[in-house]
């Protein structure tokens, strides 16, 4: 969730901008300063079922408890029409490669953190009703404004160093 640091997340409000450093206010009021030089900017925003197509990355977070052996319903699912970079991690959900869609199911296979290749074969998933579609594109670190909010995916082993942004839009 936004605000909580978990497992090498800061997400919550940009308090300020200055040149790459950017300030960013948790739900609980702390604040964290970061540096993003050279680091990956991405917008996350609304999106529709239509945008997920077979060949897309993806990112999806399945309801707990409603896959018998898949994925099942899913709570959310972030797409992008083209790859990410070899080593990229985005704190959107699970990663996966979108093989096909018949519908409101489609079948996904899920990639090793950063989309450096499959694991695991093809499983199916379910958008429902009550899915978040949302579409993510490349953006730059000047897309950052005061009052936006953000996903920064840490480095993990270390707190000060961000991997990559999320706008959330």
């Amino acid at each position: 969730p936004a605000g909580a640091p978990q497992g090498g997340e800061a997400s919550g409000t940009v308090a300020s901008v200055s040149g790459s450093q950017v300030t960013v206010t948790r739900a609980d009021g702390t604040t964290v300063t970061l540096d993003l030089s050279g680091v990956s900017v991405y917008v996350s925003q609304a999106g529709s079922a239509a945008d997920v197509v077979a060949g897309s990355s993806a990112w999806v977070t399945p309801i707990p408890g409603m896959g018998g052996g898949a994925f099942g319903e899913l709570a959310s699912i972030a797409v992008s029409a083209t790859a990410l970079p070899a080593g990229e991690h985005l704190h959107l959900g699970i990663p996966v490669t979108v093989d096909s869609v018949s519908g409101s199911t489609i079948a996904v296979t899920p990639v090793v953190r950063g989309g450096a290749g499959p694991i695991g074969g093809s499983t199916s998933a379910t958008i429902g009703s009550a899915t978040t579609v949302r579409t993510v594109t490349a953006a730059s670190l000047a897309d950052i404004a005061v009052g936006a909010s953000v996903e920064i995916d840490l480095f993990r082993g270390d707190t000060t160093k961000p991997e990559s942004v999320v706008i959330v839009r």
